[in-house]
């Protein structure tokens, strides 16, 4: 047994053990659900500090989706159960808090143009 082939046998054998799962894209209902989020931002006047929390949230987005599971029989006592479900899902998306940012970016050029 040659070096080589023990180490691409080691490789194969690990080598998925950090891979990253592959994004989901968002549903329909999910993408409704993040315009009415962002609406409600913008007509309260706020969109910089929802976009400087988005952006300082990007990398801690599983993070806190397992912070909304583990709440979750707290939470849940406010809201609905399926409610904090979709929301530990879409943190867990990367692309659901970029989607986001982009929705509230553009409601709010929409609103300083009829300012």
């Amino acid at each position: 047994m040659s070096l080589r082939s023990s180490a691409e046998r080691w490789k194969k054998a690990v080598g998925h053990a950090f891979a990253m799962p592959s994004e989901k894209p968002l549903s329909d209902e999910q993408k409704e659900w993040l315009q009415k989020l962002a609406h409600k931002v913008c007509e309260r006047n706020l969109t910089a500090p929802a976009l400087l929390m988005l952006e300082s949230l990007r990398p801690l987005g599983f993070v806190s989706s397992q912070a909304v599971v583990f709440f979750k029989p707290i939470v849940s006592l406010v809201f609905p159960p399926e409610r904090c479900d979709e929301v530990a899902a879409l943190l867990e998306n990367r692309s659901a808090l970029e989607s986001l940012a982009e929705v509230i970016e553009e409601c709010d050029r929409r609103k300083g143009r009829t300012q």
